[in-house]
């Protein structure tokens, strides 16, 4: 049933001849509607299938089939978190990932949202927190630090406090970006803002507490926390370094 609806919704004849370039006014098209009791049945079938590579997909499969996503947001959350079933939590995660703004809209399941899905696909977010993070290690150049950096900065801090799970999964980057930097001259470290940097990722993870301190992120953790140790042997003499 689930491989029928995920066929019928992209079949290519149903988009044969029709603009690649859709403008972005323009409301979607959806092929199936599923009413609220049809939503449940679907839920039990993605339950059934207990399939953990296919979850993504499924939850994916399930939001493209709601005019909006909110109409049945606490019916699905209350359905699957009342199922006495293992792959509830992993549903109920994958929902999460889709739809973020859940976390607000139905704080009682907070297990959810402080689990570690480091390795499941599918969040919304990644590609936001990804920008937004490569952007900020980018400004090097006074002007565009100057324009951009206090609300690059913003944002990513209001997404750590208020999605911690979802920019952990990014801990491997903030990583990376400070790798190769604290062996720099004083001077450029000045004047190319890789300082900031240093100071930005420190305030960010203080924001990933207590959770940046569980086992599973502590290989992110370490390798940001190396780089630091390295600043410090080099220039742990200057002001800016603390």
């Amino acid at each position: 049933v689930l491989d029928f609806i995920d066929t019928l919704t992209r079949n290519p004849k149903l988009w044969q001849g029709r603009d690649k370039a859709v403008p972005k006014h323009e409301q979607a098209e959806y092929v199936v509607m599923l009413s609220e009791g049809q939503v449940r049945t679907f839920i039990d079938y993605v339950l059934a299938e207990e399939d953990r590579d296919k979850m993504s997909q499924r939850v994916k499969l399930l939001v493209q089939c709601i005019s909006s996503k909110y109409d049945y947001l606490n019916s699905m959350v209350e359905y699957a978190d009342g199922k006495n079933d293992p792959a509830s939590k992993l549903f109920l995660q994958h929902l999460y990932l889709n739809i973020p703004p859940m976390k607000f809209l139905m704080p009682h399941v907070k297990a959810v949202y402080d689990a570690d899905v480091r390795n499941e696909i599918g969040c919304v977010g990644d590609k936001f927190s990804y920008y937004i993070l490569t952007t900020i290690a980018c400004l090097s150049n006074p002007r565009d630090f100057q324009q951009m950096s206090a609300e690059m900065e913003l944002i990513v801090r209001k997404l750590a406090a208020s999605h911690p799970v979802l920019l952990l999964r990014q801990l491997s980057v903030l990583a990376t970006l400070l790798q190769g930097r604290a062996h720099m001259d004083l001077q450029v470290l000045r004047a190319e803002y890789h300082f900031h940097l240093f100071h930005l990722v420190m305030g960010i993870l203080e924001l990933l507490q207590p959770l940046v301190f569980e086992d599973s992120y502590s290989v992110g953790l370490q390798n940001a926390l190396d780089c630091y140790f390295a600043l410090l042997r080099n220039h742990g003499n200057v002001k800016e370094t603390y």
